[in-house]
Parts: structure tokens; C-alpha cells; sequence
């Protein structure tokens, strides 16, 4: 750093000039001590030079307020008389203008005149001044930094070399961000009296005799128990009077107090009773604890204390609703960390304290009737075979709602407009489950989703979307296998193709090692065979009897097997729905993506739905039903005793496989009259209570012979 002391700058008159002024208009000098030019930049400790400016900064202490004052800026000019420099003119670059007289030249210049700046070069006469200063005694004041438990802190005033003589000096302390008044620190300094070997009050001047370099003053700092930011003040000596001292205007230092005082900082988030509070300016070794509302202390069940040492801070997180092991008492009302309980007094509101090892740091407040109430899923009643589109067998629409306890349930779209409360009804049918059944009032296409308001009045944030989508996507099957000659052209029949809402289709078909061709591709459009892509739309009907004129030629000299691509679209090609085999005993369902097939096991039949469903004739025990169809599998799909959800599934098995009768994956085993499906996606779902007189279970589907059934038939 390089830095050259002033002991006079006047401010110039105005606030209008500019770097390059040729003069400046002065008055009277700054009131101020202390004048220093610092440049940061400068690492050999002379100054540096751009574009003929020295950037630098400012520095003294203001007389009047004993404040530190800093003014960045550039020296720019000069003002000298032949070749004597007397002073460098200062711009702040907002408009004010300083004339920094050179020590020992300040008489030469006389307020209320102006005075003639000029451009010459002056780099040279600034680090003459530095080197020149560096030679003579400068005298400067330290700028120490002490915690407030140290109780004080010592400014070492300096000289750089021995002056002359002996010099004196009547030093002030200064308020900062420290104030006297404050009691962050004591008005008066100290000495240290070599005779008396102690510390003394000091009164008057401070001598530092001659070919002595320092003495150290002290001020008594205040250790308070106030967590509050570092603060400040400054030690000026004033003018310094006898020997030889450069900078005899005096200098300054500035103290900084160190708090010891813990910052506390708590702040606490909640959500429906879940509560956590994040502590800022503890340590790891710390023990926090918590008080109830009560003013007790809390279980050290019911709460975790826990550091997180990335960031430096400690959360307390209340665990559980029950006070305790062993009580049934529930602070928290029905909704609490997402869970429901069995209370709704709701006593746990309140405040609660965070206590630091046995000391109060702050509270948090619960209030859970002012907090939003929670959804915490939106599902489709089980039994609706495409559960994609939330309509059932019966052209119904049914959702099941988990949320908090004794809410209104109301139904939006995701744009925000709420649907007619008249079109549905809503039913808790469980403690904080909720069925929200539509009936036959479809609703339309499209993306919804749920909130829901409790008993105060809040209401919740909307909930996960779900979507009514009713149209049905098309469908393509056929034969699996087909054997041909090489050099020979084939014919590929056998196909169905179907689309129940949409009247035009496209089809795609693409061989890896063989020309396809359509015999009779009357009625389609886009066709452009032979090749090994086709790609044709029209109709269902004029589609579905052109696919069945399909022609394979098989690659010359290729010898092996060529997986046909076959694929619809009802949407001109944006989305393919991938070909179905059907075949006798094999069969794909497009209402729910499984495949089934039918097995004769002795007299017995087992339907495999890979996705697939499995059923065994009575010939064969439930349980080797069950073994059979777990043994079975297709295309690399592993099988599963059936599971029938809907009246559509029923007959759609009935289309297939006639009026058989076959074990499906159903079972009271694990207790009696809790009829459970147990394979398949809906493993462990109940669907009856009960044995013949018994009730399906939350709308599910059953369809048991009237009067005879359930009958734990060969079980």
C-alpha cells in the first residue's frame, strides 16, 4: 500500500468541478486530523499511475464529530509555483474538488482566493513526498481489535523514526457505532506508569520523549450480556506539538469491540402441526431442550434435537402427537406430522420454549385450527378397470380423498374454476377418509384436483391433479406366428382392428427382413407399397379389410425369423398403441393392458392375465390354482391367479373362454370373511365382508352366485 500524510486539505468552494478544472476556489481548511491518501493497488509502496490519474482514497477524522470520514477519488493535477510543488488536486468524481497541501508548504497557498491548477506530470513529485516521508518521523495510531470479555483495549501511538525532540500530544476518544452513553466503553484512557508499575487515569498531554517510538493508551471496554453487532470508536491524538513530526496535524486509530455474546436466532415453520424450529448461533455441544404449553418440560420422545453442522444451526422438530408412552392424551388435535389421530380438543395449541442448556432462548406458537389443512392422497375407488380415466364400469366417477377430519371437500379444475358442488356428493366414510362420488354426472375431459376446508375455515392448498380421460385408445390384434417360404409371397390375414370414438385410424407395419405389400389397399389413403414400412389410413372398416390382405415377401437368401412392428394410431400418428396377438386361449384385453390366457389342466381351466389372470376348473384345489398360474409365463411376463374388478372384465373373460368354472385370485385364508384379491396389482385389497349375506367392501366389485356363494368350495 502506499500512502503519503497530509496535514492541511481545503475543500474547494462549489460542486461543479471536474478532473481536469484549472482551478480551484478554497476558503478554509477541512476541520479534520489525520489526513491520509492511501492507494490499495500499489505493492512497492510508491503509487500508481493511469491515464495520469492516481486512484486512491481520502482519509481523516472529522474535528467536530470525531467520525472517520473516506472519499474515493483520483489526484489529477497539481498546484505548484516553478518548480516547487505545493499541493495535488483531489476529484471525488462527483462534482467536489480537494487541494492536499504538501507538509511544510501549507502557508503558501491563502484562503479565500483561487487557486491555478496545472497538468504537468506530478507522479514523480507524489512518490518524492512518499520517499521523502519515509525518512522522517510520521506519527500514526494502531487500530486494535478485542473481544469485550478482554475488558479493555490498548492503541499503541507510534513514530515511524525518532523525532528531534520530544513531542506531546492531548488524544480524545471518539464515539462510533460504541457510544460512551451506551456503556460500551469508559470516556477516559490510560497509562501505564512505570513509577507506580500500574495503569492510571490519564489527564492532559501524552509525551513521547525523545528517541522514544511509542506509548500505549487504553480504554475500558464494557463486557455486557447484549448479543449485538461488532462496534467501534477511534482514538485521535490531536496536533502535535514540538519535534519534527511530518504529520503534526495528528493521526487516528480505530478500536473494534468484539461481542461475546451468543446471537440467537429462532425461527419456527409450520404445516398442519408439523413444527420446526431452526436455531442460529449455538454451538455443537449445546443441549437444547423443550417446554409445553404447560410450562413442563417435555418427553424426550416427543421432540429431536439435532445440529446440522453444514450450516452451523440446530433444529427442533416435535415428533409426536401422544404425550407420552402409556397415555392416550393427544395435544395435537385429529391432523398432526400428517398422521390422524383420535382427538379433536386440540390442547396442544399453544406456545412452547426452546430452552439452551436450561436457559430460555425463545418460543413458537401452535395454532392448528389457523393452519391450512392437509391432503394427503387423491386415488380413484378401486374397481374401475382403466384407472387412467377415472370412470368405473357403470359410466360413474369415484374418488377417495385423504385429508383432515371434519373438512368440506370441494372439486376444481387445475385452471381454478370450481365445479357445480351439486354434481357430486361427499361422504367420510372413515375417520379423515372422504368418497367423493359423481355418479353418473361425468365429468368432462380433463385435469382436476381437490381442496379441502376444516372446521376453521382454512382451506387447504389444491392437491395432486388428476385427470378424466373417457376416450378409449384403438385397438390392433391378430395371429402370432405365421410360416413362410423363402422366395414365396405370403398373405397375413386375421387381423381386428377397432376404435370405439374415433372414426378414422392409421396403421403401421415395418419388416426387418422382408418387402410387405396390400393386395387390395381399396379405401385407404397414404399407401406407397411394397417396402418395409407401410403406413395407410381411412376408416375402421376400410383400414381393418385392407390389413387383411397383406402380402410378406421374405429377403432373398434370409433364413430365420422377421418380427413384424404393427401399430395404430387415432390421433394421425402422435400416439401408437401396439399390436395385440389373439389367439384361441390367448387373448389381450385393451380396457386395462392385459394379456390372459386360458390353461387345461386336466379338466380344469387356469387363465393367466400376464398383466394376466389365471382360473382352474374344480377338478384342481384353489391352491394349485394358485401355484399353476404363479408357474405360468408369456412373452416373458410373469402370470397370476385372475382377479376380476368389473362387470366389463367379467364379460370380456366370458367373450373368451365361455361359461367355465375356474378359480380366480380371491381368499379369506388370512381371517375369516375378509375376503382380500391377493395377486395381481390389487394383492391385499378387501372387496367383501362377510360370507352369502355378506356386503362388498368400499364399492367394490363382486358378482358371487346369489345365495350360494362365498362357499370356501375345495379351500
Amino acid at each position: 500500500m502506499a500512502i503519503a500524510y497530509f496535514n492541511v486539505v481545503y475543500l474547494g468552494t462549489g460542486s461543479s468541478y471536474t478532473p481536469n478544472s484549472s482551478s480551484i476556489a478554497i476558503t478554509t481548511p477541512i476541520d479534520g486530523r489525520g489526513f491520509v491518501y492511501t492507494q490499495g493497488a500499489a505493492t512497492t509502496g510508491d503509487f500508481i499511475e493511469i491515464s495520469s490519474n492516481v486512484l486512491g482514497t481520502l482519509s481523516y477524522i472529522d474535528e467536530a464529530t470525531g467520525a472517520t470520514v473516506s472519499i474515493s477519488g483520483n489526484l489529477t493535477r497539481k498546484v505548484s509555483t516553478g518548480n516547487t510543488v505545493e499541493g495535488f488536486y483531489f476529484h471525488d468524481g462527483n462534482g467536489s474538488a480537494y487541494l492536499m497541501m504538501v507538509p511544510a508548504k501549507e502557508t503558501t497557498v491563502y484562503a479565500g482566493g483561487s487557486v491555478s491548477t496545472n497538468s504537468s506530470p506530478f507522479i514523480d513529485d507524489l512518490n518524492a513526498l512518499v520517499t521523502l516521508q519515509a525518512t522522517q518521523p510520521v506519527i500514526s495510531v494502531s487500530s486494535p481489535s478485542e473481544s469485550e470479555g478482554h475488558g479493555f483495549v490498548e492503541f499503541t501511538v507510534s513514530l515511524s523514526h525518532a523525532a528531534n525532540a520530544g513531542i506531546s500530544f492531548t488524544p480524545e476518544l471518539h464515539n462510533g457505532t460504541a457510544k460512551v452513553a451506551d456503556g460500551d466503553y469508559a470516556a477516559g484512557l490510560q497509562y501505564w506508569n512505570s513509577t507506580t508499575s500500574a495503569w492510571t487515569a490519564l489527564s492532559g498531554a501524552v509525551t513521547i520523549a525523545k528517541d522514544t517510538l511509542s506509548v500505549v493508551l487504553r480504554a475500558v471496554v464494557t463486557n455486557d450480556t447484549t448479543a449485538e453487532s461488532n462496534e467501534t470508536f477511534t482514538l485521535q491524538t490531536g496536533a502535535i506539538t514540538g519535534g519534527n513530526v511530518t504529520n503534526n496535524g495528528g493521526a487516528f486509530g480505530t478500536a473494534t469491540i468484539v461481542d461475546n455474546d451468543q446471537t440467537i436466532g429462532l425461527s419456527a415453520t409450520t404445516n398442519n402441526g408439523l413444527v420446526t424450529v431452526t436455531i442460529t448461533g449455538l454451538l455443537a455441544t449445546d443441549v437444547l431442550t423443550l417446554k409445553g404449553t404447560d410450562g413442563v418440560l417435555l418427553e424426550p420422545a416427543q421432540y429431536s434435537a439435532t445440529w446440522n453442522p453444514g450450516d452451523s444451526t440446530w433444529s427442533v422438530k416435535l415428533l409426536d402427537a401422544q404425550l407420552g408412552a402409556g397415555t392416550t392424551s393427544d395435544p395435537f388435535g385429529t391432523y398432526f406430522n400428517g398422521e390422524l389421530t383420535n382427538n379433536s380438543d386440540r390442547t396442544g395449541d399453544g406456545t412452547y420454549t426452546v430452552l439452551n442448556n436450561a436457559v430460555p432462548l425463545g418460543g413458537f406458537t401452535i395454532d392448528t385450527m389457523a393452519l391450512a389443512p392437509m391432503i394427503t392422497d387423491v386415488t380413484e375407488l378401486a374397481g374401475d378397470a382403466n384407472p387412467a380415466d377415472l370412470t368405473t364400469n357403470d359410466n360413474t366417477q369415484v374418488l377417495t380423498v385423504t385429508g383432515e377430519t371434519g373438512g368440506t371437500i370441494k372439486v376444481y379444475t387445475t385452471a381454478g374454476t370450481l365445479v357445480d358442488p351439486g354434481r357430486y356428493v361427499v361422504t367420510e366414510s372413515t375417520v379423515g377418509t372422504y368418497t367423493v362420488d359423481f355418479g353418473t354426472n361425468v365429468l368432462a375431459d380433463g385435469s382436476y384436483n381437490v381442496k379441502l376446508t376444516d372446521a376453521g375455515g382454512n382451506v387447504s392448498a389444491a392437491s395432486s391433479a388428476f385427470v378424466i380421460d373417457t376416450s378409449s385408445p384403438p385397438y390392433i390384434s391378430g395371429t402370432d406366428v405365421k410360416t413362410v417360404t423363402q422366395g414365396q409371397s405370403v398373405a397375413i390375414s386375421g387381423f381386428t382392428i377397432g376404435d370405439t370414438d374415433s372414426a378414422t385410424v392409421t396403421v403401421r407395419i415395418t419388416a426387418a427382413h422382408g418387402t410387405l405389400s396390400l393386395d387390395a389397399p381399396t379405401g385407404v389413403g397414404g399407401y406407397s407399397g411394397p417396402g418395409r414400412t407401410l403406413a395407410f389410413d381411412g376408416s375402421v372398416a376400410n383400414v381393418n379389410a385392407a390389413l387383411n390382405t397383406l402380402l410378406y415377401l421374405a429377403d432373398t437368401d434370409y433364413s430365420g425369423t422377421d418380427p413384424l412392428v404393427l401399430e395404430i394410431s387415432d390421433d394421425g400418428g402422435t400416439t401408437w398403441e401396439p399390436y395385440t396377438w389373439r389367439v384361441e386361449g390367448k387373448f389381450y384385453n385393451p380396457a386395462n393392458g392385459h394379456y390372459y390366457e386360458a390353461v387345461d389342466l386336466g379338466g380344469s381351466h387356469v387363465l393367466d392375465p400376464w398383466g394376466e389372470d389365471s382360473f382352474v376348473e374344480n377338478t384342481q384345489t384353489w391352491g394349485q390354482a394358485l401355484t399353476a398360474a404363479d408357474g405360468r409365463t408369456l412373452n416373458g411376463l410373469d402370470g397370476y391367479l385372475a382377479t376380476i374388478t368389473s362387470a366389463a372384465e367379467q364379460q370380456f373373460i366370458l367373450d373368451n373362454i365361455g361359461n367355465v368354472a375356474a378359480w380366480m385370485g380371491a381368499s379369506d385364508e388370512t381371517a375369516e370373511g375378509d375376503w382380500k384379491r391377493v395377486t395381481g396389482p390389487e394383492a391385499g385389497t378387501s372387496f367383501w365382508s362377510g360370507a352369502v349375506a355378506g356386503t362388498p367392501v368400499s364399492g367394490q366389485y363382486t358378482n358371487w352366485d346369489t345365495g350360494s356363494q362365498p362357499d370356501n368350495y375345495n379351500n
